[in-house]
């Protein structure tokens, strides 16, 4: 089979009911968006097909990876004084207040989004600003 512009990558593994192969693929956006929904033959494309001994399985939703802005806000969180900022703002955890702030269920959801990433700008911003009075 020719995939022209994706990179298919088979997987094989034994389990209890014999072997189960997983085809993946890395595509570009506007080629997921161009297929997004698209289900013929056994293909689906908008998460994961799982094929055991014949048998096919619900597709899993695809969850998008965390880049640099998820990866900060991670490490926001483990920071002594945004954890001291977030307490004089709430009773949640860091984590809990950037996802509500940003108005996604996941930090890697804030590269996703253009205006969770927005929000988590503003909300670094205002612990900077916080920062330069509370040392």
């Amino acid at each position: 089979m020719q995939f022209d512009g994706m990179n298919p990558n088979l997987k094989e593994a034994s389990t209890k009911g014999g072997m189960k192969r997983t085809v993946t693929f890395e595509i570009d956006q506007d080629t997921y968006d161009a297929l997004k929904g698209f289900n013929h033959a056994g293909m689906i494309v908008s998460g994961e097909l799982e094929v055991e001994d014949g048998h096919m399985f619900e597709p899993k939703e695809v969850k998008p990876k965390g880049g640099k802005l998820s990866m900060a806000a991670a490490r926001f969180c483990e920071m002594e004084q945004f954890q001291k900022y977030i307490s004089s703002h709430s009773h949640r955890t860091p984590r809990d207040y950037i996802i509500d702030f940003c108005g996604v269920s996941s930090r890697s959801q804030i590269d996703h989004n253009e205006n969770a990433a927005k929000a988590f700008d503003v909300l670094v911003h205002e612990f900077n600003n916080w920062l330069k009075t509370n040392k």
